[in-house]
């Protein structure tokens, strides 16, 4: 069973809901660090999916184009960890489009100058 979970919780699929895997090659890319992507998906308009994705479409919360934690899961098993991005919102379904951080490997040191990281000290023999 194929199942995606958003910012951690399950969002509903429509019923036989395929996902296209694709691979992209970053290598002429200077501009970003990007990994692979799936295809455009589809959510249907349900009460889970608008809690999940922040009520997005209400001009009072004044969305901004935000990423979602994502996570695809087979079985039980998590094959791959990313974000989501809205696409597309059209009367009953959202379209969005996955994608790896990869311009972000760092984490928390992402934004340190080298100077500024802490790799400790080795001493040396006299």
């Amino acid at each position: 069973m194929f199942d995606i979970r958003i910012e951690g919780y399950s969002v509903d699929l429509k019923p036989g809901t395929q996902i296209t895997l694709e691979k992209y090659n970053p290598m002429l890319d200077f501009a970003t660090v990007q990994g692979s992507r799936v295809n455009s998906f589809t959510l249907p308009d349900t009460p889970l999916n608008r809690r999940i994705l922040g009520y997005f479409y209400d001009p009072q919360v004044g969305y901004t184009n935000r990423r979602y934690y994502c996570e695809k899961y087979v079985d039980s098993q998590v094959i791959e960890q990313g974000y989501v991005k809205i696409q597309q919102s059209a009367a009953g379904e959202t379209t969005l489009y996955f994608t790896q951080n990869l311009g972000e490997i760092f984490g928390d040191l992402q934004g340190l100058a080298l100077s500024e990281i802490g790799f400790g000290q080795l001493a040396l023999p006299p």
